[in-house]
């Protein structure tokens, strides 16, 4: 039961991980194609 519950959140976390670095690479990319074109 208690294993149970430390996966879902531990599942949950990765999830989260992984959205906020989509996030970031998303911006990232946006960032330097606008450096790019400003060239």
């Amino acid at each position: 039961m208690t294993l149970n519950i430390i996966f879902c959140s531990h599942k949950y976390e990765v999830k989260h991980a992984m959205l906020k670095l989509t996030f970031l690479v998303n911006k990232f990319l946006t960032s330097t194609r606008n450096y790019k074109s400003r060239q």
